[in-house]
């Protein structure tokens, strides 16, 4: 060897070209290549250093590995790994990983995890997550991830999830979710969720959504729901409903509810209904604005149209058409079997086939 230049053999620190050893240790800098036959003692100081080119071995091992790195067991580094790294059981790296990666167990990064990587059971990240990541059992990030990942149980992240992501049983953001995330179990989000989310079991959002959203269960938004939101059993609302919401069982809102809102047994709000009602048993809230086709009406104010088994009104404007329709106080027309307005004279308030008022 030449200076630092040539073929070194043993511990030498700083090598420009192929370096032989058996067991790292005192490493500064490679700039080449570095073939080491066994890992570095578990009781070892920090190796430190950097290699620059290729590393590889049976657990290659540096401070920071740029280029390429192959390691029959795995590939760690302490601070840094980037490029292209491959490992029998794991990639590890302290602080960043940057690249194209795979491990056989495991991906793992005490930093920012970014790029192409692939796990036979999970991809953890202490940072975020960016670019497209597969795991057999869960892509998981303490921060938050951004792209394409896939887990076969799981994806999780404890900040904003952005991107697509599908996992096996369930995708979770922990502050909010966005883009194109489906699970057999559960999508939930801590925050907002905006996109298009789709379970077999329960779509969550702790605050609003805003997209198309869906379920065979449950739907539940903690905030207003703006879009598209279908599920098997319920659609619920803690605020208000925006848009087109369909549930086999029922739509609930605790605020009011505006758009197209149809369920097989009832559609539930606690201020107001605008737009179009569909419900196969009951509809019930304080005001509604447009078209209501239902078994059963429970309604405060009725301005529109209704098509009713039976209509519960306390001021009603507009038309009511059902078996039994009673208001308070009648601005408008009763067609049914029997037609009650409170505000009518008699023998007028109570009437056959059709009752009148203004």
């Amino acid at each position: 060897m030449v200076g630092d230049s040539g073929l070194a053999v043993g511990n030498v620190p700083r090598v420009n070209g192929l370096r032989l050893n058996a067991v790292d240790r005192d490493l500064d800098r490679v700039v080449g290549v570095n073939l080491t036959l066994w890992r570095p003692r578990p009781d070892a100081p920090r190796l430190g250093g950097r290699v620059i080119g290729l590393a590889a071995g049976l657990q290659p091992t540096a401070g920071a590995l740029d280029g390429m790195a192959l390691g029959l067991g795995g590939v760690s580094g302490e601070r840094q790994v980037r490029g292209l790294h491959l490992g029998g059981l794991a990639v590890v790296s302290g602080g960043e990983l940057l690249g194209l990666g795979a491990g056989g167990l495991a991906v793992v990064a005490g930093g920012s995890l970014r790029g192409a990587h692939l796990a036979g059971l999970a991809a953890v990240s202490d940072g975020p997550v960016q670019g497209a990541q597969l795991a057999g059992l869960g892509v998981v990030s303490q921060s938050g991830m951004s792209g394409a990942q896939a887990g076969g149980l799981a994806v999780v992240a404890e900040g904003p999830l952005r991107g697509v992501q599908a996992a096996g049983l369930a995708v979770v953001g922990g502050d909010g979710v966005a883009g194109v995330q489906a699970a057999p179990v559960a999508v939930i989000a801590d925050d907002w969720m905006r996109g298009v989310q789709l379970s077999a079991i329960g779509t969550v959002a702790g605050e609003g959504m805003l997209g198309v959203q869906g379920a065979g269960l449950g739907l539940v938004s903690g905030g207003t729901a703006r879009g598209v939101q279908v599920a098997g059993l319920a659609v619920v609302s803690r605020e208000d409903l925006v848009g087109i919401q369909v549930a086999g069982g029922a739509v609930v809102a605790s605020g009011s509810m505006t758009g197209i809102q149809a369920a097989l047994l009832g559609v539930t709000a606690r201020d107001r209904i605008r737009g179009i009602t569909l419900t196969g048993y009951r509809t019930e809230t304080r005001r509604l604005e447009g078209l209501n086709l239902s078994g059963w009406t429970e309604i405060d104010h009725l301005r529109g149209v209704s098509a009713s088994l039976h209509h519960g009104v306390e001021t009603q404007t507009g038309l009511a058409v059902g078996l039994v329709n009673r208001a308070d106080v009648l601005r408008g027309v009763q067609v049914g079997l029997v037609n009650r307005a409170e505000n009518n004279r008699r023998p007028f308030r109570t009437l056959p086939l059709v009752n009148a008022s203004r």
